[in-house]
């Protein structure tokens, strides 16, 4: 049976996920289609299309809004590591050990962090935010 490079891997996943998010998002918006030449994935009736655009594992690394405004993903070991919006203010996300997201710091000064119970769950967040001001809350679920 003949390999298959790395590259053609990326390439047939990207693909998959670009014509799936072309379906999924044809029956919520009534229009979708995807490109496999830019790896852009439109959708909306026009004139308020909006566009994802793929890179080449099929991650969205960049979402465009019908007004023009763009967020941007950025990816570190297949996680997402930032978001920045089209303001300018980027988000950065640290992991923990297990994967779980243990804390966002955004670039406007604002922090948040989390804690989570055994099996996973969120139970904690406490944030910070750029002008001094710390909230926890104890998210778990009492019965």
């Amino acid at each position: 049976m003949p390999k298959i490079r790395q590259q053609q891997q990326d390439r047939f996943a990207r693909d998959a996920v670009g014509r799936h998010l072309a379906k999924d998002l044809t029956e919520a918006f009534g229009e979708g289609s995807f490109s496999t030449e830019t790896a852009c994935v439109d959708y909306g009736v026009a004139p308020r299309r909006a566009r994802m655009v793929l890179d080449e594992k099929g991650r969205i690394v960049q979402s465009l809004t019908p007004l023009g405004r763009a967020t941007r993903f950025l990816f570190e070991n297949d996680r997402v590591r930032g978001v920045q919006s089209s303001a300018g203010v980027v988000s950065y996300f640290d992991y923990d050990a297990a994967g779980f997201p243990q804390g966002v710091q955004r670039s406007d000064g604002a922090t948040e962090h989390y804690a989570y119970s055994l099996p996973g769950d969120i139970h904690q967040r406490a944030t910070v935010t750029g002008c001094g001001h710390f909230a926890r809350y104890d998210l778990t679920v009492r019965r």
